[in-house]
């Protein structure tokens, strides 16, 4: 079996890259897998598929679509509303 070793370049180089069914691609600055699954079509693969660019840890105004909120801030904007709701008699109707 023969070693296979994938391409290496830097991210900007990587719409310059023709797209060849099977290839591999490694950016070296970013640190990124690519791989072609097609003549078509390339996707990136890593071990964590999350990006953390989006991720904020406050939501208010200027918050966009594209971001979403971490664990601890969703918590600390809801805390716990089950709690919260059976305190207050939310639910319960007026009378």
């Amino acid at each position: 079996m023969a070693l296979f070793e994938p391409y290496k370049g830097l991210s900007t180089q990587l719409n310059s890259l023709p797209i060849k069914d099977g290839q591999l691609i490694v950016t070296t600055d970013t640190k990124n897998l690519y791989i072609d699954t097609s003549s078509s079509t390339r996707i990136r693969i890593n071990d964590d598929y999350e990006s953390n660019n989006n991720k904020v840890v406050a939501i208010d105004q200027n918050s966009t679509d594209t971001q979403y909120p971490s664990a601890k801030c969703v918590y600390d904007l809801v805390g716990d509303i089950e709690n919260l709701l059976t305190t207050l008699d939310v639910g319960s109707g007026v009378q």
